[in-house]
């Protein structure tokens, strides 16, 4: 994966050993292809002991920002940075843009000047976030499923009902197996 955004003290609580975890704020898939496919399988929340190889489970926040296909989902896992993700979720789309404007621009080879014109052009437009699907999600399965469904070019709106019309019927009918909230895929 590409350098982390930050590195976190952690501790194992198997053996106690002391060691590092590195954590993303954000992922871009424009420009962290290799890195995106990690929220997928979820790898990029964990990391290993390097004393006894316990594997430990990080939470942390993200933004994940898909330019191609317009969607930037923010991973929560608080009230407070929930309540912050819905003040600031537009601004946070914008820089996003900006940001992986920039990336390409880079390696298309234009000068910083020109990149920097370009992203910040790219970002501040009107009509910047038009087409652009913006989600807050508080659990790593509804991100990774987010992710899932607007990849696949489905409406994560009309996913979310089926969900949950099935999952009712299947309740009804005592078929839910332990189930305890509905998924898609």
């Amino acid at each position: 994966m590409s350098d982390a955004t930050k590195i976190a003290q952690i501790t194992c609580p198997r053996c106690g050993a002391e060691g590092e975890a590195p954590l993303w704020d954000e992922i871009d898939v424009q420009t962290m292809r290799r890195d995106a496919r990690h929220v997928l399988n979820e790898t990029l929340f964990e990391v290993k002991c390097n004393q006894c190889g316990n594997a430990l489970s990080l939470n942390y926040p993200l933004v994940y920002h898909d330019g191609g296909l317009k969607f930037l989902i923010r991973y929560v896992t608080d009230e407070d940075g929930l309540e912050e993700a819905r003040n600031t979720m537009q601004r946070t789309a914008r820089d996003m843009i900006r940001k992986s404007v920039y990336a390409r621009a880079l390696a298309d080879k234009a000068s910083e000047e020109e990149a920097q014109a370009q992203a910040a052009a790219a970002a501040e437009a009107e009509d910047a976030l038009s087409g652009y699907t913006l989600r807050i999600v508080t659990n790593r399965n509804a991100l990774r499923e987010k992710v899932v469904v607007l990849r696949n070019g489905l409406d994560d709106r009309a996913v979310e009902v089926l969900k949950v019309t099935t999952f009712n019927m299947a309740a009804a009918h005592n078929k839910l197996k332990g189930a305890t909230e509905p998924y898609f895929g």
